[in-house]
């Protein structure tokens, strides 16, 4: 925070020595995926499934009862990310998916699925990877009573009843 109470909209953290040591920077990779249900729970595949238009992963510090952001990462097209150079300490990890179909969903990583979003303790020299998230959606759809095939059709105003699960093998 600046003397006169400014406060950074993106701070940035940045390691340097004084050659006495080396920095241990540390990674964080994995993926995030999404999956599609009709209202009616049955998992939709290729043309019937929603998929992700874009995505960031998002790396957060706690700062007593806050998190501060020090890392932001664009997912690429298969679903893959990567945070590098990240200092040691304990952080975690969000995401933000939109999707082709207009929906904004937020998720966590959460590998003890308790709902909260969990720690990650980095050492010097640590690479996490398999951070896996898997986001699922739930698209209200009809049947096209000729062929028999699930149409989407999102309420407007979005869909309220997206959910998320996380897959953290």
């Amino acid at each position: 925070e600046a003397k006169d109470g400014a406060i950074l909209e993106r701070p940035l953290d940045i390691g340097f020595t004084t050659g006495e040591s080396d920095i241990g920077f540390a990674s964080v990779a994995g993926h995030i995926s999404l999956e599609t249900r009709s209202d009616a729970g049955e998992i939709l595949s290729d043309a019937e499934a929603d998929f992700i238009d874009e995505a960031r992963v998002f790396l957060f510090e706690e700062d007593g009862d806050e998190l501060a952001l020090v890392g932001v990462a664009d997912v690429e097209e298969d679903g893959a990310f990567a945070l590098d150079e990240v200092l040691p300490g304990d952080y975690k990890v969000f995401a933000e998916l939109l999707t082709a179909s207009g929906l904004e969903l937020k998720a966590i990583f959460d590998g003890d699925d308790d709902g909260l979003a969990d720690v990650l303790e980095l050492d010097d020299g640590d690479a996490l990877e398999d951070i896996d998230i898997v986001v699922t959606a739930i698209i209200a759809t009809e049947t096209d009573t000729t062929t028999g095939v699930a149409i989407k059709t999102v309420p407007p105003g979005g869909n309220d009843s997206a959910t998320m699960n996380l897959d953290l093998d």
